[in-house]
């Protein structure tokens, strides 16, 4: 029945794709576009294609977004990587004559994970690496809203400034938009966008390994803050930019053994 299906959409910081998808999690027909200058502009084409989706408009919405949202995801505080700042939510289901309902994007990674990993750890923490850094802390199955923003924990108050507005944040270094600038300045190799970073890695080439063994430091030292914080259990990482783990994860998981205390944290 077409009530057992959902519209999803997730609005990322460079591009966003709307998928028609059934209780068993299949996705029945996806649409992918570079992200709009606008809240509206989105909404107007999330719409759009929700309606050629399902036409009887019985399919609620759901709408993952790369932002800071409220805790009771009524409205949108701040989207750093989109230029969004407080926008009203809650006119969102009139204007899609469906029900609908908003989460970060970090925070659906998260409860994605929670659900469908066998173990369920009381407390854990998901990062998605992509044109930002998001992330989720889920506490018993449940997502904390308003909270997770990993990637704006501030590793150096001097350091780069940060599409938040503060100084040396983790996005700020290892964020997609933000790692070929860091590159140049960790090592003078010049580098385009994270995709050349990959390809010159798997060349063997020197300073792309360093880049990529610098960025597996960054995450480390602010995954051990966290660890320290909330005595998390799991940790899982995901996004594009994670598709470079096997060049950063060693040097990630050195980091944080060394800088959690002795026993709160085990890496396999």
């Amino acid at each position: 029945m077409i009530e057992d299906k959902v519209i999803a959409a997730d609005i990322g910081g460079t591009y966003t794709e709307v998928g028609f998808i059934d209780k068993g999690y299949t996705v029945i027909d996806r649409f992918k576009y570079k992200t709009l200058p606008t809240l509206e502009e989105n909404q107007n084409l999330i719409k759009e294609k929700a309606d050629e989706f399902d036409g009887r408009k019985l399919s609620p919405v759901g709408i993952s977004v790369s932002a800071l949202l409220s805790p009771d995801r009524s409205r949108l505080i701040y989207a750093p990587n989109l230029g969004w700042t407080d926008i009203d939510l809650s006119p969102m289901a009139d204007f899609f004559n469906r029900d609908c309902d908003f989460i970060n994007d970090g925070n659906a990674a998260g409860l994605w994970n929670y659900l469908h990993n066998g173990e369920k750890a009381l407390k854990s923490i998901s990062v998605m690496l992509g044109t930002g850094v998001g992330g989720c802390v889920m506490i018993n199955g449940e997502p904390v809203y308003g909270a997770g923003e990993i990637g704006h924990i501030i590793l150096d108050f001097n350091g780069p400034q940060c599409s938040c507005g503060s100084r040396g944040c983790l996005e700020s270094s290892i964020g997609a938009n933000n790692l070929p600038a860091r590159v140049k300045e960790w090592t003078g190799l010049d580098i385009k966008n994270t995709e050349e970073l990959f390809r010159l890695a798997g060349e063997g080439n020197d300073k792309a390994l360093q880049s990529w063994k610098k960025a597996g430091e960054m995450l480390g030292y602010a995954l051990s803050d966290m660890v320290k914080l909330i005595a998390v259990e799991e940790i899982i990482i995901g996004g594009g930019v994670a598709g470079g783990a096997q060049y950063f994860s060693e040097s990630l998981k050195k980091t944080v053994k060394q800088n959690v205390m002795s026993g709160t944290f085990d890496l396999p």
